[in-house]
């Protein structure tokens, strides 16, 4: 069972919003569930899941508009991405979601 509750700024209410639209895309899914383990780059999560780096690259930059992932990047042109605190949370509210579908 889902235990979120709304506050009085919204924190929770933004977290379920981010979950949904996480949840609308696979591609969104597929890089929240990498980044879940460890930092990768755009062609390592495409790689692993055997789709194209375009669809990795626009759910990044969607999941980064949202405060979901941040990237990392010292100068080279490979960008190494993570989940923010904020994409933690969101994480375990769409595992959570996740198996309460299965039930």
């Amino acid at each position: 069972m889902l235990t979120l509750r709304p506050d009085d700024e919204g924190g929770d209410d933004r977290i379920l919003d981010e979950a949904a639209y996480a949840m609308s895309s696979k591609y969104r899914i597929f890089v929240l569930e990498t980044l879940t383990y460890q930092p990768s780059t755009p062609t390592q999560i495409a790689k692993q899941h055997d789709v194209a780096l375009s669809h990795v690259s626009r759910a990044l930059s969607e999941l980064s508009d949202r405060d979901v992932v941040q990237s990392h990047s010292s100068g080279s042109r490979t960008k190494l991405f993570s989940l923010t605190s904020h994409g933690k949370r969101v994480v375990g509210v769409v595992d959570e979601l996740k198996q309460g579908e299965g039930e």
